[in-house]
């Protein structure tokens, strides 16, 4: 089935996910899951509702205990998971994906953290016993509980200042202000809030921070209002892209940075895992601080799996998920906008200031190449570049070091396109070798 990704169940609704998979779903994950209880959440598309209770019907036909927990963003059902010390989690969501799509991520306790449900912990095993499952006629049970307050309260808790900056946040439309929009109501920030209200269509932009075009309307108002930071909550608030005084938004592997060194004060030594695409100078700059820097292939749930197995004390991927071993290790992008707001007022530096060490060299931002055999095409690329002397690395797709520059080149897990990420020493650099790398692969770029 393509709906099963690998790191959740995603596809347009009604033709690829409905209510029939997720109830076999439901059912698949009720057999998967050792213990009996499981709280369920969702965000407000359309179909979320339906597709909801047809997975509550597929957990109580094998008895689970529900809590439901309504309209939430995802860090909230991670959140209420830990917290309530339940088994098992279900959040009902397609993210930042556009209004058709809908999805269902699936979560677990282990030990007082979160383990995502993917392609290494469970969701071949859920595929298949989804496929086995057939749908029945059951009496649905559940229990209703809030955790918006308890969550809002925590999120509190760990502020260590509530005055002192101008904040924009702009929520998409999608369920992030739910959460984040009365926890900065409690606080004395200047704070504009802009298409806050959840709404099943996202009228003004879709919440998806892969889309430059969709910054504009906070860039806009980060300018005007001469604010310290913008954020951008994606679609289910499990990332939060934060925007300088500039309007400039910050790079991924850049907010890594800051919160790695921050992190590193409090827990020296640590590792910190990143991902493959991040600039060199995150590793630099990580052992310059006495961390343990520990570059890993793209996927979330491998940065919660690694902290929860391995230790460490912070798993971050270039797109944004951020999580701390402290929180869970969980990805929420308000705790994670929490720990920055934390270093601005703590240093008084602006979010620019401390981006600036990890500008060292120059980075391109993923470039999305369009193919009709990528894998082929993958395999042309490697050799070219092994014949011109480059050191290979193959952790995620491949990658090519040279003495001044170096590039990644990944396939996408469910369309035909090859991600690009390359970085030089020079602007010169990275734009000839840019140019020469897009001419090799052919293709379109997107």
């Amino acid at each position: 089935m393509g709906i099963f990704k690998a790191y959740d169940v995603r596809g347009k609704y009604p033709g690829e996910i409905n209510e029939e998979w997720a109830f076999r779903i439901g059912l698949a994950f009720a057999k998967f899951l050792k213990g009996k209880k499981v709280v369920i959440g969702m965000d407000a598309r359309e179909s979320s509702t339906s597709i909801k209770e047809a997975v509550m019907g597929g957990l109580c036909s094998e008895n689970k205990e529900i809590t439901d927990i309504g309209l939430c963003n995802t860090p909230m059902l991670y959140f209420a998971l830990i917290k309530w010390n339940l088994d098992g989690g279900i959040m009902i969501s397609a993210s930042h994906n556009p209004p058709e799509f809908n999805g269902i991520k699936m979560v677990k306790n282990v030990d007082g953290n979160l383990m995502q449900i993917g392609k290494s912990s469970g969701m071949a095993e859920i595929e298949e016993l989804a496929k086995e499952s057939e749908v029945k006629e059951v009496e649905v049970r559940y229990k209703k509980r809030s955790v918006l307050e308890e969550y809002v309260r925590y999120m509190l808790d760990k502020l260590e200042r509530r005055v002192g900056l101008k904040i924009v946040v702009d929520y998409g439309n999608g369920v992030g202000s739910i959460a984040a929009k009365p926890f900065f109501e409690k606080t004395e920030f200047e704070v504009c809030h802009i298409y806050d209200e959840p709404k099943p269509r996202f009228p003004h932009h879709d919440p998806n921070p892969h889309v430059k075009e969709n910054f504009k309307d906070l860039v806009k108002e980060v300018k005007k209002r001469s604010a310290d930071l913008g954020i951008f909550f994606d679609g289910d608030a499990d990332r939060g892209i934060p925007v300088n005084e500039k309007g400039i938004e910050l790079r991924g592997d850049i907010l890594i940075g800051i919160l790695a060194l921050d992190v590193l004060e409090k827990y020296p030594g640590e590792k910190i895992f990143y991902d493959l695409r991040s600039s060199k100078t995150l590793a630099e700059e990580i052992k310059g601080a006495g961390g343990e820097p520990i570059e890993m292939k793209v996927g979330n749930p491998y940065y919660k799996e690694k902290l929860i197995k391995e230790g460490g004390a912070l798993g971050g991927e270039t797109s944004g998920h951020i999580m701390y071993k402290e929180h869970f290790c969980i990805d929420d992008g308000l705790y994670a906008m929490i720990k920055l707001i934390n270093i601005m007022t703590r240093t008084g530096k602006k979010l620019s200031e401390l981006g600036k060490p990890f500008t060292k060299y120059y980075k391109t931002y993923e470039i999305n190449i369009r193919v009709q055999d990528k894998e082929s095409r993958l395999k042309d690329v490697e050799e070219v570049y092994r014949n011109k002397g480059g050191k290979i690395e193959k952790i995620d797709g491949v990658t090519v070091i040279f003495p001044e520059w170096w590039f990644n080149l990944r396939p996408s897990n469910t369309q035909n396109l090859l991600r690009l990420n390359l970085e030089a020493e020079t602007k010169e650099l990275m734009e000839e070798k840019t140019k020469e790398l897009k001419e090799i692969i052919g293709g379109r770029v997107e």
